[in-house]
C-alpha cells in the first residue's frame, strides 16, 4: 500500500485502489495540483513548480487512459454481441476467390493485432514494475528528507530540508499517478485482447463457412492477370526512356527488378491457384501445390531482404532496394506472403494432398538424374558461320556412359580372350604372339569403346577441356609412368627382343617370360613365384636372354674326390654319370676338366649342355650330384672333405709331461 505524506491533496490516497482511479478522485487530485500551481510559494521554487507540472500532465493522461479503458469495454461488448448474433454469411455460395481471400486477409490482420496487444502488455507490465520500483524509492526519499528538516540545527538547514522533502513528495506523486496510469492501460490491453479474440473466433467461423465453397472462374483469373499486366507494364515504362520514363538513374534498376519479381510471383501464384482449384487429376494438383510453396519461398527472400533493410543489417545492394521502397511496395509483399500462405493452408485443408512416397522419390530420382554438372560448349559451322551451343553433362549421362563402358569392358574381354584362343591354336604361331594379339584387341577396342560411349549419351569432347590448366598438369604427372609402360610395351611387341618362355634375368630377377602385357609383364621364378615387371623396365635396363637365340644352356657342376684317386676313372665315371641322365644333351658333348689340386680334394668340373626349356639348372645339377654320388659309390672313389695331417718332428725326443687334475675344477684349496 502507498501512503502519501500529508500536506499534499493526495495523502490518503493509495495508487493500488480501485478508487483512486475513478473520475472524481483524478478531477479532485487535478483541481489541487492547479492550486498549488496558482500558490505564490510554488514560484519561489521553481523545481517544484516543474514538478507540479509534470504532475497535472500525468493527471490529464490519467483521464485519458481511463476513457482509453471505457472504449476497450466497448469494443469487447460489440464483438461478443457480433459472435453471438452470428449466423451464417449473408453472401449465397458459391463464393469467389476474392471473397475468400478477403476472409483471410481480415483474420490475418486481425492476428496481427493480437500480437501487437501481447507485445503492448509486456512492455506495461515491466514499466508498471520499473514505476512501482522508482515510488517505493521517491517514498523512503520523503521520509529521509522529513527527518532531516526535524533534525536541522538552524532555521536556513530546516527551510532547505522541508524544500527538498516538498520537492521529493511531488516526484513521489507523479509516479503515483504513472503507475495507476499503466495499470489502465494494462487493463485495456487485457480488454482488448478479449475483444480480439472474440472477432478471430467469429473470423474462423466465416472462413469454416466458406471452406469447400470457393470457386475460382476463368474470368475472375483473366481479370487478375489483366491486372497485374497492365502493372507490370506501367513499371517499365516508367524506366523506358523512348516510352517517355526518365531512364533506370540512381539505382531505379534494382527497385525495378524486385517490384517486377514480386508481380511476377503474384501472377505465377494464381496461375497455379487456379489450376489447384479446378483440375481434375491429382498430379495436376500436386504440382500447382508445388509450385505455391517454391512461390512462397520466393516472396520470404525478398521480405527478408527489406527486413534486413530495415534493421540496417544488409548488402550496399539490398539497401539500395529497401531505400526505395515505399509503404505501399512492402504493404504489397506482406500481402502476396499472406495469400501465398493462405492458399497452402486452405488447400491443404481441403485435402489436396501432397505428392505420395513412391511420387517423391520418383521426383527425386528425376531431379538427380537430371542434375547438370557441366555445360560443354559446342562450335559448328552452318553456311559459312560459326555456332556456339551448349551441352550438358548430367548426372543421367554419367551413369549411362559408365553402364555402356561396363558392358563394354566384359564383352572386350570375352572377345579378346576369343582372339587369343584362336591365334595360340596355330602351331606356328609363337604364344607371345597370342598375348600381343589379346592385348592389342583389348586395348583398341576400348579407345572405340570410350568414343561410342561419349557419342551415345551426347557428350561432346569438349566437355574434357575444364581438364585444362593446373588439373591437366596434375593429371599429366600421374599418368607419365602409365603412357611410358603402355609405349614400352608397344616396342616390345614390335621389336620383340623376348618372348613368352623365354629365360629372361633383369635387375637380378631370373625367371621365364610367362606373360608380356600393355602395361607391364610377367617374370615366372624356378621357385614358383611371380614378378610383375613394368615395361619400360625391360627397354631402359640391361637384359639377359638366356634363350634369345637357341634354348641350349651350359651348366657347371664342381667335384672332389680324395687324393690318391684315380683321375682316369674319375673322368670316365662322370661323363657316363652326364651321358645317362636323360635331359643333358649330347650335342654338344659333356666334357670333364680335371680343374686344381685343392687343400683337401682332387677338383674335377663336368661341363653339360641342357635346354632351358625342358629344365632348369638347378634342378638338372641336384639329379646329376645324385647320380654322381651313387656313381662314386659303386666305383670305390671317394668324395673328398675338408681334413689336416699333424706331423711331428721326430729329429730330437719328445717331452711328456704328467700333471695331477683338481678333483673339482675351478675350487680353491682348502687352508689348513
Amino acid at each position: 500500500m502507498i501512503a502519501l505524506v500529508s500536506g499534499s491533496p493526495a495523502l490518503a490516497q493509495d495508487s493500488f485502489n480501485p478508487e483512486f482511479s475513478s473520475r472524481e478522485a483524478i478531477a479532485q487530485r487535478l483541481e489541487g495540483v492547479e492550486a498549488e500551481l496558482r500558490d505564490s510559494a510554488a514560484a519561489s521554487d521553481p523545481a517544484a513548480r516543474d514538478l507540479l507540472l509534470q504532475l497535472e500532465a500525468a493527471l490529464y493522461q490519467h483521464q485519458e487512459a481511463l476513457d482509453y479503458l471505457a472504449e476497450m469495454n466497448r469494443k469487447a461488448d460489440s464483438a461478443r454481441q457480433a459472435l453471438g448474433a452470428w449466423n451464417g454469411l449473408d453472401l449465397p455460395a458459391p463464393y469467389s476467390i476474392a471473397f475468400a481471400d478477403q476472409l483471410r486477409s481480415e483474420q490475418q490482420s486481425l492476428q496481427r493485432e493480437l500480437r501487437a496487444a501481447d507485445s503492448r502488455q509486456r512492455i506495461a507490465n515491466r514499466a508498471i514494475e520499473d514505476v512501482n520500483n522508482q515510488l517505493a524509492a521517491r517514498q523512503r526519499a520523503v521520509r529521509q528528507s522529513r527527518e532531516k528538516a526535524d533534525t536541522a540545527g538552524t532555521a536556513a538547514e530546516r527551510r532547505d530540508a522541508e524544500q527538498a522533502a516538498h520537492r521529493e513528495e511531488l516526484a513521489s506523486r507523479f509516479r503515483a499517478e504513472t503507475l495507476a496510469r499503466l495499470r489502465l492501460r494494462r487493463d485495456s490491453q487485457l480488454v482488448e485482447q478479449t475483444a480480439l479474440n472474440s472477432a478471430l473466433e467469429l473470423s474462423a467461423l466465416k472462413i469454416d463457412a466458406a471452406r469447400g465453397k470457393v470457386r475460382f472462374t476463368r474470368e475472375e483469373l483473366d481479370a487478375i492477370q489483366r491486372r497485374v499486366a497492365d502493372e507490370r507494364s506501367t513499371l517499365l515504362a516508367s524506366v523506358m526512356p523512348e516510352r517517355g520514363g526518365q531512364g533506370s538513374q540512381d539505382g531505379q534498376g534494382q527497385q525495378l527488378t524486385w517490384k517486377i519479381d514480386i508481380l511476377d510471383i503474384e501472377r505465377d501464384f494464381w496461375n497455379a491457384l487456379y489450376v489447384a482449384h479446378n483440375a481434375e487429376k491429382e498430379a495436376d494438383r500436386n504440382a500447382a501445390m508445388a509450385s505455391i510453396r517454391t512461390l512462397k519461398s520466393r516472396a520470404d527472400d525478398w521480405a527478408e531482404l527489406i527486413r534486413l533493410q530495415i534493421t540496417d543489417l544488409a548488402d550496399e545492394e539490398t539497401q539500395a532496394i529497401g531505400a526505395r521502397a515505399s509503404p505501399e511496395d512492402i504493404r504489397r509483399v506482406v500481402k502476396l506472403q499472406n495469400q501465398l500462405e493462405f492458399a497452402l493452408a486452405e488447400l491443404g485443408d481441403e485435402g489436396v494432398r501432397g505428392p505420395g512416397v513412391l511420387e517423391r522419390l520418383n521426383d527425386a530420382r528425376l531431379a538427380i538424374w537430371g542434375a547438370e554438372l557441366y555445360l560443354a560448349e559446342e562450335t559448328a559451322s552452318i553456311g559459312g558461320e560459326k555456332v556456339t551451343t551448349y551441352r550438358a553433362v548430367t548426372v543421367g549421362k554419367i551413369l549411362r556412359l559408365a553402364v555402356i563402358l561396363a558392358v563394354g569392358w566384359f564383352l572386350l574381354r570375352f572377345l579378346s580372350r576369343r582372339v587369343h584362343a584362336l591365334v595360340a591354336r596355330r602351331p606356328d604361331v609363337d604364344p607371345g604372339v597370342a598375348d600381343a594379339a589379346r592385348g592389342w584387341t583389348f586395348g583398341i577396342g576400348l579407345a572405340l569403346l570410350v568414343l561410342y560411349g561419349l557419342n551415345r549419351v551426347h557428350i561432346p569432347f569438349t566437355a574434357f577441356a575444364f581438364l585444362g590448366g593446373t588439373l591437366a598438369i596434375g593429371i599429366g604427372f600421374g599418368a607419365q609412368t602409365l603412357l611410358k609402360n603402355f609405349i614400352s610395351g608397344v616396342i616390345l611387341s614390335l621389336e620383340r627382343p623376348f618372348k613368352v618362355g623365354d629365360l629372361v634375368e633383369v635387375d637380378s630377377i631370373l625367371g621365364t617370360i610367362r606373360r608380356i602385357g600393355l602395361r607391364a609383364s610377367v617374370i615366372h621364378h624356378f621357385d614358383g613365384t611371380d614378378t610383375l615387371v613394368p615395361n619400360s623396365s625391360l627397354l631402359e635396363n640391361r637384359v639377359s636372354n638366356w634363350t634369345y637365340g637357341d634354348t641350349a644352356m651350359r651348366g657347371r657342376l664342381e667335384v672332389g674326390v680324395a687324393y690318391g684317386s684315380p683321375t682316369r676313372e674319375v673322368s670316365r665315371t662322370l661323363l657316363a654319370v652326364a651321358d645317362a641322365h636323360g635331359l643333358v644333351l649330347k650335342d654338344p658333348a659333356p666334357v670333364v676338366q680335371f680343374s686344381a689340386f685343392g687343400d683337401n680334394a682332387l677338383q674335377f668340373s663336368l661341363l653339360f649342355w641342357f635346354d632351358a626349356r625342358r629344365t632348369g639348372r638347378e634342378p638338372l645339377a641336384s639329379d646329376l650330384r645324385f647320380m654322381i654320388d651313387k656313381a662314386f659309390a659303386e666305383a670305390g672313389i671317394v668324395i673328398a672333405f675338408p681334413q689336416h695331417d699333424i706331423h711331428f718332428d721326430d729329429s730330437k725326443p719328445l717331452r711328456v709331461e704328467l700333471s695331477r687334475a683338481s678333483r673339482n675344477a675351478g675350487e680353491e684349496p682348502s687352508a689348513g
